[in-house]
Protein backbone atom coordinates (compact mmCIF):
# COMPACT_ATOMS: atom_id res chain seq x y z
CA UNK A 1 0.00 0.00 0.00
CA UNK A 2 1.05 3.63 -0.58
CA UNK A 3 1.38 5.44 2.76
CA UNK A 4 2.16 8.85 1.22
CA UNK A 5 -0.73 11.30 1.24
CA UNK A 6 -1.30 13.87 -1.50
CA UNK A 7 0.27 16.70 0.51
CA UNK A 8 3.49 14.72 0.88
CA UNK A 9 3.60 14.04 -2.86
CA UNK A 10 3.09 17.69 -3.77
CA UNK A 11 5.70 18.78 -1.26
CA UNK A 12 8.23 16.28 -2.58
CA UNK A 13 7.55 17.29 -6.19
CA UNK A 14 7.92 20.98 -5.30
CA UNK A 15 11.16 20.44 -3.45
CA UNK A 16 12.62 18.44 -6.33
CA UNK A 17 11.53 20.80 -9.11
CA UNK A 18 14.47 21.64 -11.37
CA UNK A 19 15.54 25.25 -11.34
CA UNK A 20 13.63 26.06 -8.18
CA UNK A 21 14.94 28.80 -5.89
CA UNK A 22 15.09 28.49 -2.12
CA UNK A 23 13.06 25.41 -1.13
CA UNK A 24 9.68 26.20 0.41
CA UNK A 25 9.39 25.27 4.08
CA UNK A 26 6.72 22.65 3.54
CA UNK A 27 5.58 20.41 6.39
CA UNK A 28 7.50 17.53 4.81
CA UNK A 29 10.75 19.55 4.56
CA UNK A 30 10.42 20.70 8.17
CA UNK A 31 9.89 17.10 9.24
CA UNK A 32 12.91 15.81 7.28
CA UNK A 33 15.15 18.61 8.54
CA UNK A 34 14.41 17.54 12.10
CA UNK A 35 15.69 13.98 11.52
CA UNK A 36 19.21 12.82 12.21
CA UNK A 37 21.35 11.39 9.41
CA UNK A 38 20.84 7.89 10.80
CA UNK A 39 17.07 8.36 10.89
CA UNK A 40 17.03 9.61 7.30
CA UNK A 41 19.10 6.64 6.14
CA UNK A 42 16.74 4.24 7.90
CA UNK A 43 13.73 6.00 6.41
CA UNK A 44 15.13 5.89 2.86
CA UNK A 45 16.09 2.24 3.17
CA UNK A 46 12.56 1.44 4.35
CA UNK A 47 11.01 3.35 1.44
CA UNK A 48 13.39 1.71 -1.03
CA UNK A 49 12.44 -1.70 0.32
CA UNK A 50 8.71 -1.06 0.00
CA UNK A 51 8.58 1.02 -3.20
CA UNK A 52 10.54 -0.22 -6.26
CA UNK A 53 10.34 3.20 -7.95
CA UNK A 54 11.97 4.86 -4.95
CA UNK A 55 14.69 2.22 -4.94
CA UNK A 56 15.35 2.77 -8.65
CA UNK A 57 15.48 6.56 -8.22
CA UNK A 58 17.93 6.28 -5.34
CA UNK A 59 20.07 3.83 -7.28
CA UNK A 60 20.23 6.29 -10.19
CA UNK A 61 21.44 9.02 -7.84
CA UNK A 62 24.01 6.68 -6.31
CA UNK A 63 25.50 5.88 -9.70
CA UNK A 64 25.79 9.54 -10.63
CA UNK A 65 27.29 10.40 -7.25
CA UNK A 66 29.98 7.78 -7.89
CA UNK A 67 30.67 9.26 -11.31
CA UNK A 68 29.05 6.32 -13.09
CA UNK A 69 27.17 8.31 -15.73
CA UNK A 70 27.88 5.57 -18.27
CA UNK A 71 26.27 2.98 -16.00
CA UNK A 72 23.19 5.16 -15.55
CA UNK A 73 23.00 5.87 -19.29
CA UNK A 74 23.13 2.13 -19.92
CA UNK A 75 20.29 1.63 -17.42
CA UNK A 76 18.21 4.38 -19.06
CA UNK A 77 18.77 2.89 -22.51
CA UNK A 78 17.64 -0.48 -21.19
CA UNK A 79 14.59 1.20 -19.62
CA UNK A 80 13.72 2.86 -22.93
CA UNK A 81 13.91 -0.50 -24.69
CA UNK A 82 11.64 -2.25 -22.18
CA UNK A 83 9.13 0.62 -21.94
CA UNK A 84 8.90 1.04 -25.71
CA UNK A 85 8.19 -2.69 -26.04
CA UNK A 86 5.03 -2.42 -23.93
CA UNK A 87 1.67 -2.47 -25.74
CA UNK A 88 -0.09 0.89 -25.95
CA UNK A 89 -3.86 0.89 -26.32
CA UNK A 90 -7.01 2.59 -25.14
CA UNK A 91 -10.64 1.47 -25.53
CA UNK A 92 -12.45 4.69 -26.42
CA UNK A 93 -15.79 3.24 -25.33
CA UNK A 94 -15.04 2.28 -21.73
CA UNK A 95 -11.72 4.09 -21.19
CA UNK A 96 -9.91 0.87 -20.35
CA UNK A 97 -6.37 0.56 -21.65
CA UNK A 98 -2.66 0.25 -21.06
CA UNK A 99 -0.42 3.27 -21.55
CA UNK A 100 3.36 2.87 -21.12
CA UNK A 101 4.71 4.93 -18.23
CA UNK A 102 7.70 6.98 -19.35
CA UNK A 103 7.98 8.91 -16.07
CA UNK A 104 10.99 6.83 -14.89
CA UNK A 105 12.78 7.55 -18.18
CA UNK A 106 11.98 11.26 -17.95
CA UNK A 107 13.06 11.48 -14.31
CA UNK A 108 16.43 9.90 -15.06
CA UNK A 109 17.01 12.13 -18.06
CA UNK A 110 16.21 15.15 -15.87
CA UNK A 111 18.60 13.87 -13.21
CA UNK A 112 21.43 13.40 -15.71
CA UNK A 113 20.84 16.86 -17.17
CA UNK A 114 20.86 18.53 -13.76
CA UNK A 115 24.15 16.82 -12.98
CA UNK A 116 25.75 18.17 -16.16
CA UNK A 117 25.58 15.12 -18.43
CA UNK A 118 23.88 16.89 -21.35
CA UNK A 119 25.82 15.02 -24.05
CA UNK A 120 24.76 11.66 -22.62
CA UNK A 121 21.12 12.78 -22.57
CA UNK A 122 21.34 13.81 -26.24
CA UNK A 123 22.77 10.42 -27.18
CA UNK A 124 19.92 8.72 -25.30
CA UNK A 125 17.53 10.90 -27.29
CA UNK A 126 18.57 9.06 -30.46
CA UNK A 127 17.49 5.76 -28.92
CA UNK A 128 14.31 7.25 -27.51
CA UNK A 129 13.16 8.80 -30.79
CA UNK A 130 13.73 5.63 -32.80
CA UNK A 131 12.00 3.39 -30.27
CA UNK A 132 9.24 5.93 -29.68
CA UNK A 133 8.40 6.26 -33.36
CA UNK A 134 8.11 2.50 -33.69
CA UNK A 135 5.95 2.19 -30.57
CA UNK A 136 3.53 4.97 -31.52
CA UNK A 137 3.20 3.48 -35.00
CA UNK A 138 1.89 0.27 -33.40
CA UNK A 139 -0.20 1.96 -30.70
CA UNK A 140 -3.99 2.09 -30.51
CA UNK A 141 -4.55 4.86 -28.00
CA UNK A 142 -5.71 8.47 -28.08
CA UNK A 143 -2.24 9.99 -28.35
CA UNK A 144 -1.23 9.39 -24.73
CA UNK A 145 1.86 7.37 -25.64
CA UNK A 146 3.10 10.08 -28.00
CA UNK A 147 2.59 12.63 -25.21
CA UNK A 148 4.63 10.50 -22.80
CA UNK A 149 7.51 10.18 -25.25
CA UNK A 150 7.26 13.83 -26.25
CA UNK A 151 7.71 14.88 -22.61
CA UNK A 152 10.95 12.89 -22.52
CA UNK A 153 12.09 14.42 -25.81
CA UNK A 154 11.51 17.87 -24.29
CA UNK A 155 14.27 17.05 -21.81
CA UNK A 156 16.51 15.89 -24.67
CA UNK A 157 16.11 19.19 -26.53
CA UNK A 158 16.88 21.15 -23.36
CA UNK A 159 20.00 19.02 -23.05
CA UNK A 160 20.88 19.70 -26.69
CA UNK A 161 21.10 23.44 -25.99
CA UNK A 162 23.48 22.72 -23.09
CA UNK A 163 25.52 20.11 -24.95
CA UNK A 164 29.07 20.42 -26.26
CA UNK A 165 27.84 20.31 -29.88
CA UNK A 166 28.53 23.40 -31.98
CA UNK A 167 25.45 25.59 -32.61
CA UNK A 168 25.18 24.44 -36.24
CA UNK A 169 25.36 20.81 -35.10
CA UNK A 170 22.62 21.47 -32.54
CA UNK A 171 20.39 22.91 -35.26
CA UNK A 172 21.06 19.93 -37.54
CA UNK A 173 20.35 17.48 -34.72
CA UNK A 174 16.99 19.15 -34.09
CA UNK A 175 16.10 19.23 -37.80
CA UNK A 176 17.07 15.57 -38.24
CA UNK A 177 14.89 14.67 -35.27
CA UNK A 178 11.94 16.52 -36.80
CA UNK A 179 12.50 14.82 -40.15
CA UNK A 180 12.45 11.41 -38.44
CA UNK A 181 9.48 12.31 -36.24
CA UNK A 182 6.23 10.99 -37.71
CA UNK A 183 4.00 11.49 -34.67
CA UNK A 184 4.58 14.91 -33.12
CA UNK A 185 7.18 13.79 -30.59
CA UNK A 186 9.53 16.72 -31.15
CA UNK A 187 7.56 19.85 -30.27
CA UNK A 188 10.35 20.66 -27.82
CA UNK A 189 12.72 21.33 -30.72
CA UNK A 190 11.61 24.99 -30.69
CA UNK A 191 13.94 25.63 -27.76
CA UNK A 192 16.85 24.83 -30.10
CA UNK A 193 15.62 26.34 -33.36
CA UNK A 194 14.47 29.60 -31.76
CA UNK A 195 17.84 30.32 -30.18
CA UNK A 196 19.62 33.46 -31.43
CA UNK A 197 21.89 31.55 -33.79
CA UNK A 198 24.14 33.52 -36.12
CA UNK A 199 23.78 33.73 -39.89
CA UNK A 200 27.05 31.77 -40.10
CA UNK A 201 25.53 28.92 -38.08
CA UNK A 202 22.50 28.77 -40.35
CA UNK A 203 24.74 28.99 -43.42
CA UNK A 204 26.57 25.83 -42.33
CA UNK A 205 23.19 24.14 -41.88
CA UNK A 206 22.02 25.32 -45.31
CA UNK A 207 25.14 23.95 -47.03
CA UNK A 208 24.81 20.62 -45.23
CA UNK A 209 21.14 20.19 -46.16
CA UNK A 210 21.74 21.29 -49.76
CA UNK A 211 24.50 18.68 -50.04
CA UNK A 212 22.12 16.02 -48.75
CA UNK A 213 19.54 17.06 -51.34
CA UNK A 214 22.11 16.66 -54.12
CA UNK A 215 22.76 13.06 -53.05
CA UNK A 216 19.14 12.15 -52.33
CA UNK A 217 17.54 10.14 -55.15
CA UNK A 218 14.52 11.82 -56.71
CA UNK A 219 11.14 10.15 -56.38
CA UNK A 220 10.56 7.37 -58.89
CA UNK A 221 7.58 9.04 -60.54
CA UNK A 222 4.80 11.13 -59.06
CA UNK A 223 3.23 8.10 -57.40
CA UNK A 224 6.27 7.59 -55.15
CA UNK A 225 4.64 9.67 -52.42
CA UNK A 226 6.81 8.58 -49.50
CA UNK A 227 10.13 9.52 -51.11
CA UNK A 228 8.65 12.69 -52.59
CA UNK A 229 7.31 13.78 -49.19
CA UNK A 230 10.64 13.10 -47.48
CA UNK A 231 12.48 15.14 -50.09
CA UNK A 232 10.02 18.03 -49.80
CA UNK A 233 10.44 18.15 -46.02
CA UNK A 234 14.22 18.19 -46.36
CA UNK A 235 14.13 20.91 -49.01
CA UNK A 236 11.74 22.98 -46.86
CA UNK A 237 14.39 23.03 -44.15
CA UNK A 238 17.12 23.84 -46.66
CA UNK A 239 15.09 26.86 -47.76
CA UNK A 240 14.45 27.90 -44.16
CA UNK A 241 18.18 27.66 -43.42
CA UNK A 242 19.05 29.78 -46.47
CA UNK A 243 16.54 32.41 -45.39
CA UNK A 244 17.87 32.53 -41.83
CA UNK A 245 21.41 32.71 -43.18
CA UNK A 246 20.48 35.79 -45.21
CA UNK A 247 21.08 33.96 -48.50
CA UNK A 248 17.72 34.90 -50.03
CA UNK A 249 19.11 35.00 -53.57
CA UNK A 250 19.65 31.21 -53.43
CA UNK A 251 16.13 30.33 -52.28
CA UNK A 252 14.21 30.56 -55.55
CA UNK A 253 16.90 28.77 -57.64
CA UNK A 254 16.77 25.88 -55.16
CA UNK A 255 12.96 25.89 -55.27
CA UNK A 256 13.09 25.82 -59.09
CA UNK A 257 15.33 22.75 -59.07
CA UNK A 258 13.05 21.02 -56.58
CA UNK A 259 9.95 21.85 -58.62
CA UNK A 260 11.43 20.09 -61.65
CA UNK A 261 12.86 17.19 -59.64
CA UNK A 262 10.09 16.64 -57.13
CA UNK A 263 7.00 18.46 -58.37
CA UNK A 264 7.08 21.11 -55.61
CA UNK A 265 5.50 23.72 -57.87
CA UNK A 266 3.15 25.24 -55.29
CA UNK A 267 6.03 26.19 -53.02
CA UNK A 268 8.01 27.73 -55.88
CA UNK A 269 5.06 29.70 -57.22
CA UNK A 270 4.22 30.99 -53.74
CA UNK A 271 7.81 32.21 -53.32
CA UNK A 272 7.71 33.92 -56.73
CA UNK A 273 4.40 35.65 -55.96
CA UNK A 274 5.71 36.81 -52.57
CA UNK A 275 8.77 38.22 -54.35
CA UNK A 276 6.54 40.10 -56.83
CA UNK A 277 7.82 38.06 -59.78
CA UNK A 278 4.34 37.47 -61.20
CA UNK A 279 5.28 36.79 -64.82
CA UNK A 280 7.64 34.00 -63.75
CA UNK A 281 4.98 32.70 -61.37
CA UNK A 282 2.49 32.36 -64.24
CA UNK A 283 5.08 30.59 -66.39
CA UNK A 284 5.83 28.07 -63.62
CA UNK A 285 2.12 27.54 -62.97
CA UNK A 286 1.66 26.56 -66.62
CA UNK A 287 4.68 24.25 -66.45
CA UNK A 288 3.44 22.72 -63.23
CA UNK A 289 -0.06 22.01 -64.52
CA UNK A 290 1.38 20.48 -67.68
CA UNK A 291 3.87 18.34 -65.73
CA UNK A 292 1.38 17.10 -63.16
CA UNK A 293 -1.31 16.31 -65.71
CA UNK A 294 -3.94 14.00 -64.27
CA UNK A 295 -1.65 12.46 -61.66
CA UNK A 296 -1.98 15.18 -59.02
CA UNK A 297 -5.29 16.93 -59.58
CA UNK A 298 -5.27 18.51 -56.12
CA UNK A 299 -1.90 20.18 -56.65
CA UNK A 300 -2.89 21.32 -60.14
CA UNK A 301 -6.02 22.84 -58.61
CA UNK A 302 -3.90 24.71 -56.07
CA UNK A 303 -1.79 26.14 -58.88
CA UNK A 304 -4.92 27.31 -60.73
CA UNK A 305 -6.19 28.95 -57.53
CA UNK A 306 -2.91 30.84 -57.13
CA UNK A 307 -3.06 31.94 -60.78
CA UNK A 308 -6.62 33.19 -60.36
CA UNK A 309 -5.67 35.12 -57.21
CA UNK A 310 -2.75 36.74 -59.04
CA UNK A 311 -5.04 37.82 -61.87
CA UNK A 312 -7.66 39.12 -59.44
CA UNK A 313 -5.05 41.20 -57.63
CA UNK A 314 -3.83 42.64 -60.93
CA UNK A 315 -7.41 43.43 -62.03
CA UNK A 316 -7.34 41.09 -65.03
CA UNK A 317 -11.05 40.33 -64.69
CA UNK A 318 -11.63 39.00 -68.20
CA UNK A 319 -9.13 36.20 -67.63
CA UNK A 320 -10.51 35.58 -64.14
CA UNK A 321 -13.97 35.18 -65.68
CA UNK A 322 -12.55 32.77 -68.26
CA UNK A 323 -11.04 30.66 -65.49
CA UNK A 324 -14.33 30.67 -63.57
CA UNK A 325 -16.09 29.55 -66.76
CA UNK A 326 -13.66 26.64 -67.05
CA UNK A 327 -14.43 25.71 -63.43
CA UNK A 328 -18.17 25.74 -64.16
CA UNK A 329 -17.95 23.59 -67.26
CA UNK A 330 -15.64 21.10 -65.50
CA UNK A 331 -17.83 20.91 -62.38
CA UNK A 332 -21.28 22.40 -63.00
CA UNK A 333 -22.88 23.44 -59.71
CA UNK A 334 -24.67 26.36 -58.12
CA UNK A 335 -21.42 27.42 -56.42
CA UNK A 336 -19.36 27.51 -59.61
CA UNK A 337 -22.22 29.28 -61.42
CA UNK A 338 -22.43 31.99 -58.75
CA UNK A 339 -18.65 32.55 -58.74
CA UNK A 340 -18.72 32.73 -62.55
CA UNK A 341 -21.45 35.40 -62.48
CA UNK A 342 -19.56 37.42 -59.86
CA UNK A 343 -16.38 37.29 -61.94
CA UNK A 344 -18.26 38.26 -65.11
CA UNK A 345 -19.83 41.28 -63.44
Amino acid sequence: GDDWDEEDREAADSADAPGAGSPAQTPLRVFLAAQTAAQLIEMLEDLAERFPDVRAALEARRKLAMGSAEDLARDVRRLIVTTSAEPAWRNEWDGDGSIPDYAPVRDRLELMLRQGYADEVVRLGETLLKAGNEQVEQSHDQGETADEIGACMDVVFRALVQSSLAPSAQILWAIDALLRDNYGLCHGSDIVLNQAHTAEDWSIVADTLAERLRHLPAAAGRADFSRSYARERLSNWAITALQRAGREDEVIPLAEREAELNGAYVRLVTLLVDAGRLTEAEQWIARGIAALGQTQLGTAGQLRDILRNVREQSGDWSRVAAMRADDFFEQPSMLTLVTLRVAAE
